[in-house]
């Protein structure tokens, strides 16, 4: 099967590589949340925050609740699974197993090298919390110090289990920025505000004095020894302590003459001389840069080392240092800093995710580009390269019917051939008229399809025809009626299926005959037009119309709705695939707040959906099968992914729904009741807080849903007003971390008029 799916485009920004940085091999990681793993960029695109290393082995966290571990100094790196989709700007690497991360609401440890991350309880709930955490500070897996935002300070001495209510940092309308602990006993925090000010405890965070004051917020404290310390903060401020952060005084960190004053956010050294420090974007670029000290911060230099914004750095070792920031960009230094000559994150730059194309195996695809690129993949999205098509217009399409024969057309209904698998284009024919889609079913077969119908060539392309069909159509009373073929505008595309050809617009038509005679198929809603089409078969496959889901398997003659999808209306065209008729996926605004990066995936054709949660906001999904592809944007630039297990986590989960009450009532009862009907579940396993999505739609209306929180038990119950008319409820979960999300069936409750 190949076939082809129509998305909306977005913009993105190509990751820029600067003269004389080399590009490393880079293989795909996982996103976190689902069994998707990135295909470009490489290794992956969220933006990272932080990093640490100790010695080779080293952590780098991120938005979407990313999590990076390598092994080997940087120059690789595998995704772990957090169990959080918060944005994570804080690490601490505690000792070869033990690493925690936070951000936003949450604290998370892992005590076994980042394979697992357990939850520490600082907040009930890690989406919404009066206090977010600022920073934290462990000197074991079990003893460690967390501060919120609001100052407030406590202390585990178990792992998180329990937390103990310690003296809170004097934040006098500061904002708390960094917590730092050399000691059970002895630790430093940092404020930003109005000037910056260094707090110390010597017992315990049960009482602070202030040591330092600076006339910028500071933002990052390290110790290099045990006596020497260095504070960071804006307007290039940096401070140095000598006696164990006793006192504190300022460096002058002179930079080059015309330097305008950096806001410094993150410091890593190698020995007391040698530091790195990254720095915030600024004017006039809105870019930044890492600033290098070798004499202890008494004068800096300005090393800018990626096209892309670096949010931190961090030491390997006394000569290698790996920086990392904006849409996963990764950068390694062998010189102590002085240049970043290795580039570790890659991008293919532009929009690819336009509409995917799957070739002559389910390892073969082609992504189409903003211009005249083609983003193609031979081996199952792990990598993907360039192919650039001679054209001066932007390409409409492309296909390829064999991995070195392929075909593409532009606006300007210019078809180009190519028969060494992109390497060099030829152009086919010029002027072949105005063409939405194309489609070769064979190395010398191509079909045009647009407003006008279809144009065929059995010549490689040399030359177009419009095929001369009749369509043979139903009467409005009855009979039959003949209507040419170039009266249908068939401006949504073509697809193969099992030898079969299906061109769309409102209307699907399909051809059993490589495209010489044509059918109608009957619309599953008369009088609505289709929007987008999946067909597995000549007899089988689904549509969507009226923002509605429709599968057949007798070639149309009759259809049945997937009532299951608990999600907003599939209005636009193209955001669904299948590979058979029990697996596929549609891309459908998700939850209550319209989630466009999520993915409902189902294995028993359509009966229930598992939402599976991407990084970016998804444009485009294909199903092949052995390899599934999906494509989006990511923050400033595209995303494209790759799934061969059905984008499923390791660990399933279970989610029941039922009505509690009778399921059928009658309009009479109803009213005496107050039209409420209450639905009770559960989720199986549950650790309490978690997000159920719950959809409703009465027959003939659109879609509603509402957010449920999971008990501790894993219960959870809503109760729907205002309920007047026969209506389906489903449930759904996204998932965390390691464990997969699920679906419920359509639950129905009838409104009966006796």
């Amino acid at each position: 099967m190949r076939a082809k799916w129509w998305v909306i485009v977005g913009a993105a920004v190509a990751l820029a590589m600067p003269v004389g940085v080399t590009c490393a091999l880079a293989a795909p990681v996982s996103v976190g949340q689902s069994g998707w793993r990135w295909g470009d960029p490489l290794p992956q695109g969220n933006t990272l925050d932080n990093v640490a290393f100790v010695g080779e082995r080293g952590f780098a966290v991120g938005e979407f609740g990313t999590v990076l571990r390598s092994g080997d100094g940087g120059a690789s790196w595998s995704g772990l699974p957090s169990g959080t989709r918060s944005s994570l700007s804080l690490l601490q690497e505690v000792d070869p197993g033990t690493v925690i991360v936070g951000g936003g609401c949450t604290v998370r440890e892992s005590t076994n090298g980042g394979e697992s991350f357990q939850r520490l309880a600082v907040n009930e709930s890690e989406t919404d919390c009066p206090a977010k955490v600022a920073s934290f500070s462990f000197l074991s897996a079990s003893t460690g110090f967390v501060e919120q935002t609001d100052g407030s300070v406590l202390l585990t001495t178990d792992g998180g289990r329990t937390l103990r209510p310690k003296t809170p940092v004097p934040l006098n309308g500061a904002t708390a920025s960094r917590l730092y602990f050399t000691s059970p006993t002895t630790g430093f925090a940092l404020t930003a505000g109005d000037g910056g000010r260094i707090f110390r405890t010597t017992d315990g965070a049960n009482s602070w004095t202030l040591v330092a004051s600076a006339p910028a917020p500071l933002s990052d404290l390290t110790f290099v020894t045990p006596t020497t310390a260095y504070a960071v903060g804006a307007d290039s401020t940096l401070l140095v302590s000598t006696d164990a952060g006793a006192s504190w005084t300022a460096r002058a960190l002179a930079l080059a003459a015309g330097t305008t004053p950096l806001a410094l956010t993150h410091i890593s050294c190698s020995d007391a001389m040698h530091c790195l420090i990254a720095t915030a974007a600024g004017p006039p670029a809105d870019t930044n840069v890492l600033v290098r000290t070798t004499d202890g911060g008494l004068t800096g230099s300005l090393v800018s080392p990626s096209g892309q914004n670096l949010l931190a750095v961090s030491f390997s070792t006394p000569s290698d240092a790996v920086a990392v920031g904006q849409n996963g960009a990764t950068v390694l230094s062998r010189n102590g800093g002085a240049s970043f000559p290795t580039l570790i994150s890659d991008s293919l730059g532009g929009l690819y995710s336009r509409w995917i194309r799957v070739g002559q195996s389910p390892f073969d695809a082609y992504a189409l580009g903003d211009s005249s690129q083609i983003a193609a993949t031979t081996d199952g999205g792990e990598s993907w390269s360039l192919l650039r098509v001679p054209s001066s217009a932007a390409l409409s399409d492309v296909d390829f019917p064999t991995t070195e024969t392929g075909y593409a057309v532009n606006a300007a209904g210019t078809v180009f051939r190519t028969v060494d698998a992109g390497l060099s284009w030829s152009i086919a024919s010029s002027g072949a008229g105005a063409a939405t889609a194309l489609l070769a079913p064979g190395v010398d077969s191509v079909l045009l399809t647009g407003p006008k119908g279809v144009r065929r060539s059995t010549d490689a392309g040399a030359s177009f025809t419009s095929v001369n069909a009749t369509i043979v159509t139903a009467r409005a009373r009855g009979g039959k009626r003949r209507v040419k073929l170039s009266s249908f505008d068939l401006s949504g595309g073509a697809q193969i299926a099992g030898g079969a050809i299906f061109a769309y617009g409102s209307d699907v038509l399909e051809s059993t005959d490589g495209g010489s005679h044509w059918a109608l198929l009957a619309r599953p809603l008369p009088g609505r037009a289709v929007s987008a089409i999946s067909f597995l078969s000549p007899t089988t496959g689904y549509e969507t119309s009226a923002g509605r889901l429709f599968f057949t398997d007798d070639r149309g003659h009759s259809w049945r709705e997937i009532l299951s999808l608990g999600a907003a209306a599939l209005d636009a065209p193209g955001q669904m695939s299948f590979s058979t008729a029990l697996k596929g996926y549609v891309h459908v605004p998700y939850d209550a707040a319209g989630d466009a990066n999520v993915l409902l995936h189902t294995e028993n054709g359509g009966r229930s959906w598992t939402p599976e949660r991407l990084p970016g906001a998804l444009n485009v999904v294909a199903a092949a099968g052995a390899v599934d592809y999906a494509g989006g944007e990511n923050g400033t630039e595209d995303a494209l992914f790759q799934t061969t297990d059905g984008g499923l986590n390791v660990d399933p989960s279970m989610l029941t729904l039922a009505i509690a009450g009778a399921h059928r009532l009658s309009v009479k009862k109803l009213t005496k009741i107050v039209a409420r009907v209450h639905l009770i579940g559960r989720l199986n396993p549950a650790l309490g807080g978690e997000t159920v999505a719950i959809s409703r739609r009465a027959v003939g209306s659109g879609w509603l849903t509402h957010d449920v929180t999971v008990t501790s038990s894993g219960s959870f119950s809503l109760t729907v007003s205002g309920v007047t008319q026969t209506t389906d409820f489903v449930a759904q979960w996204i998932g965390d971390g390691p464990v997969s999300g699920a679906g419920t069936k359509a639950l129905r409750f009838t409104v009966s008029r006796t």
